[in-house]
């Protein structure tokens, strides 16, 4: 198989016409797929992983979008942060919300996933509840005998980072030799959001799905997609109907629409299937994405934009 490494940086209400913008969240989108992409290629346990992983690392770290470091801040001025990760092999998957002082929340969400892949009794022992939220995610490092790396946090007081608002959500999808497939999305939720509110991106199914036939990362309203499930409906319609993730996604985004087509329609979704095959396709004004495999790189912001990098 040869491996392939996709990312999004959130789907867009407005179109870029600032070209500065515009160029800063192309480069962006190409220096994180870049540090990806040879995460994908070293010889590493468990590649597509890692590539996940360390291509939202680079755009929590920016500043420049809805995660990480560039977090909007809800209603009482904190910014909260959301993320999952999910590995479709064998469906291990981390999600963490409302993490306030936490810059590469995708880490701990990985972290978490791997606490939940030890031996143990699925009915008695804690370490197999894969999803936590906010104060209780220290506790559960606590409980192994760990705690969240420093290099993993904010510096200074998470309500005084400044916020760049040039991108949204980010997530990303690979796909290894082997053909595992591993999705994830990291965010900083709705702008003004009540404290405590959580959207689509940590929640399994409809953010974020990963399985051995397709890995999905959606950006939009997430109470919405939510409702729809719309990443695993992507994963399934590419299962049961053996058609191709080009196709799924659009059928998908078509039953988003019809779903709810007198609400805010914007969604945007990056998807792998296990025959290499990717797509990057939103109904919003403007989505940065980027893709590499062996010997190609593309990225594009507006519909039906594919340039080569």
């Amino acid at each position: 198989m040869q491996p392939t490494i996709i990312l999004h940086t959130g789907v867009g209400t407005t179109p870029l016409t600032d070209k500065q913008k515009a160029k800063k969240l192309a480069d962006l989108a190409i220096e994180a797929i870049d540090a990806g992409y040879q995460a994908l290629e070293s010889n590493v346990d468990r590649p597509a992983l890692k590539a996940v992983e360390k291509t939202i690392n680079v755009l929590e770290a920016s500043g420049i979008v809805n995660a990480g470091v560039g977090a909007v801040k809800q209603s009482d001025g904190i910014q909260r942060r959301d993320a999952t990760i999910m590995d479709g092999s064998t469906l291990a998957c981390g999600a963490v919300s409302s993490l306030e002082n936490v810059k590469h929340t995708i880490s701990v969400a990985r972290r978490l996933m791997e606490f939940t892949e030890l031996p143990g009794d699925e009915s008695k022992d804690p370490k197999w509840n894969f999803y936590f939220c906010g104060y209780y995610v220290d506790k559960i490092f606590e409980i192994h005998g760990e705690k969240v790396p420093d290099e993993w946090k904010m510096s200074g007081k998470p309500s005084m980072v400044p916020r760049v608002s040039d991108g949204d959500t980010v997530g990303a999808v690979a796909i290894d030799t082997r053909g595992t497939i591993v999705a994830g999305t990291s965010t900083g939720g709705l702008s003004g959001s009540y404290p405590g509110r959580i959207g689509d991106s940590p929640v399994i199914g409809a953010g974020t799905y990963a399985s051995c036939h397709c890995g999905v990362s959606n950006t939009g309203r997430g109470e919405n997609v939510m409702k729809l499930v719309a990443a695993k409906r992507v994963c399934d319609l590419v299962k049961l109907e053996k058609i191709n993730v080009m196709i799924a996604v659009d059928r998908m985004i078509k039953e988003y629409e019809q779903t709810f087509p007198n609400t805010s329609g914007r969604i945007g979704t990056i998807a792998i299937d296990k025959d290499g095959n990717w797509t990057a396709q939103f109904n919003g004004a403007a989505m940065t994405w980027a893709v590499k495999s062996k010997g190609h790189g593309f990225y594009g912001q507006r519909r039906d934009e594919k340039i080569e990098f």
